[in-house]
């Protein structure tokens, strides 16, 4: 099953999918810069759904980050 397919997304399909690392996200969130995101019962593992990342990325774009850490994960901002 695709991530496209579930209700939620992993740390590393989110980043992908923002186009960030996951060290910048983890800053963020660490710093309160973005809210944090909900974490599963079973494992405590963050769980991304469809209008987090949105969010998210609507944040990094306002930061008008460098091209170079939108590349890192191997893209840059896509739908």
């Amino acid at each position: 099953m695709s991530a496209r397919e579930r209700d939620t997304y992993t740390m590393k399909e989110a980043c992908e999918r923002i186009g960030v690392s996951r060290h910048t996200l983890l800053r963020w969130f660490r710093e309160g810069k973005v809210a944090d995101v909900p974490r599963s019962r079973r494992n405590n593992y963050r769980q991304f759904r469809d209008e987090d990342i949105r969010r998210i990325r609507t944040f990094a774009e306002a930061m008008d980050l460098p091209a170079t850490e939108h590349r890192r994960q191997g893209r840059l901002f896509e739908d």
